[in-house]
């Protein structure tokens, strides 16, 4: 009997360490996969900052361009603005110049006329005479 006995102890031993096993392997694979799903999560939460990042970053760079092409196009509005401006204050001295020619021209056409008048004047004078 008592080796009837040694072996019952021996098979239960077995199969309560083949139990905590299985249950320690089981419990190891929870543990595990609690690990990775925390990992993975943290992956994913670290990835959306990253992405959210990116987006402000980009949209910074399209607002930083959009800002520098507004300032070059605002320089070549100036550029342009200021050479029109140039190009009206030629324009205006070249029609003053063109006034002043005109007023001179108007003035010697009255000195002519007046003078072609007196000359008939005259020449009327002389042949009355």
């Amino acid at each position: 009997m008592n080796n009837l006995m040694q072996v019952i102890i021996v098979i239960f031993v077995a199969l309560l360490a083949a139990g905590l096993t299985f249950t320690l392997v089981r419990l190891l694979d929870r543990l595990r996969r609690k690990d990775a799903e925390s990992e993975a999560l943290e992956i994913r939460r670290t990835a959306k900052q990253e992405i959210e990042a990116r987006r402000r970053e980009g949209e910074l760079e399209i607002k930083e361009a959009a800002m520098q092409r507004k300032a070059e196009a605002e320089k070549e509005l100036r550029r342009v603005r200021e050479e029109l401006h140039e190009r009206e204050r030629l324009l205006d001295k070249r029609q003053d110049a063109l006034e002043e020619q005109a007023d001179q021209v108007r003035k010697q056409e009255r000195i002519v006329e007046n003078t072609q008048r007196k000359l008939t004047e005259r020449i009327q004078d002389t042949n009355r005479r």
